[in-house]
């Protein structure tokens, strides 16, 4: 383990170095409970938004012109590059599924800012969430990602989290998880428990 690497574990157990390499186990077990949640909130997330883009362009959106016209040249080249390699790689076994499955979180998220709200929802984006609070809009949903989005990040990339406010990081994920599909909300809330995670923390 590189000095880099344990830099923000020792300054947060004061120097004490086997203090430091228990807070990065324990760190690296808070970041396991967390894959499962952060896993199935992004995959309801894209079959939802596929779902919807579906219903609006066909099963090939990503190569309707209709779709394709009104996202920036970066989303297209995105798009042509994962469908190009899926179809190489799958050959007959080739389905929309692996195209969707491709596409980075990014991209998604990248469907549901202010300016494509407007050019592919019609400035609603309350199909891709159909269980979204009356009072709640897209600025409210995409800050609530973008937290997501970060701490994504963090997690995937092995880096500390154990002062990254995880609590309030796993309301929010049942929180955006809840908009989409309650049922699978409560399916992920009977096999994961942060908290618990969070309550062993050792001392530091």
């Amino acid at each position: 383990m590189s000095a880099a690497r344990l830099a923000r574990f020792l300054r947060a157990a004061k120097g004490d170095k086997n203090r430091a390499i228990r807070l990065y186990i324990w760190n690296a077990h808070l970041s396991r409970e967390f894959y499962l949640p952060i896993q199935l909130t992004e995959v309801a997330l894209r079959n939802s938004i596929h779902k919807q883009l579906c219903s609006l362009f066909g099963d090939l959106w990503f190569e309707n012109p209709g779709f394709t016209s009104a996202v920036p040249e970066r989303t297209q080249v995105e798009m042509r590059k994962v469908a190009l390699f899926e179809r190489t790689q799958r050959r007959s076994a080739f389905t929309v599924d692996h195209v969707v499955a491709g596409l980075s979180f990014g991209f998604w998220l990248s469907l549901l800012n202010s300016s494509m709200c407007e050019r592919i929802w019609a400035g609603d984006i309350r199909p891709v969430f159909p269980h979204l609070p009356i009072n709640l809009h897209q600025p409210d949903v995409h800050k609530r990602l973008e937290k997501l989005r970060l701490f994504r990040n963090a997690v995937m990339h092995h880096y500390a989290i154990f002062d990254k406010g995880t609590t309030a990081e796993w309301e929010n994920i049942k929180l955006i998880l809840g908009w989409i599909c309650p049922s699978t909300n409560q399916f992920m809330m009977q096999l994961a428990d942060p908290k618990k995670v969070l309550s062993a923390k050792p001392s530091i």
